[in-house]
């Protein structure tokens, strides 16, 4: 199966369409279209933005394995939408996941204590 097919599979099961992909990965309609036409592939970068978005490995995206395996970044997907998250989002290392559970534990207790007040 071609990363296209993958990509739209992907899509499909997540219920999204393009237009809300595009959206969501900050690029326009047609190049998503262009994608899962296998016309174009996505840079690194967009890659990366579409399997945390799918909630779904870059290795299964590219066809490296078929395992269908589901990420716990979809917890995050919210910080990375977050214009004022995004510069310190970015800054963190993705690898290593107990770390982004934590901080995310973190930020529930903060937002939690800012609800009480």
């Amino acid at each position: 199966m071609s990363l296209g097919n993958r990509l739209k599979n992907a899509r499909e099961a997540s219920f999204l369409s393009q237009k809300d992909v595009a959206a969501k990965i900050g690029v326009s309609n047609s190049v998503v279209s262009n994608y899962e036409r296998d016309y174009r592939d996505p840079d690194t970068e967009n890659l990366k933005k579409l399997a945390i978005l799918f909630n779904v490995s870059a290795d299964y995206l590219l066809g490296l394995t078929n395992v269908l395996r589901r990420l716990d970044h979809t917890d995050y997907v919210e910080i990375i939408e977050d214009k004022d998250l995004r510069t310190w989002w970015e800054g963190l290392p993705k690898e290593n996941i107990k770390d982004l559970k934590t901080l995310k534990n973190m930020w529930e207790l903060i937002k939690a204590r800012n609800n009480d007040d």
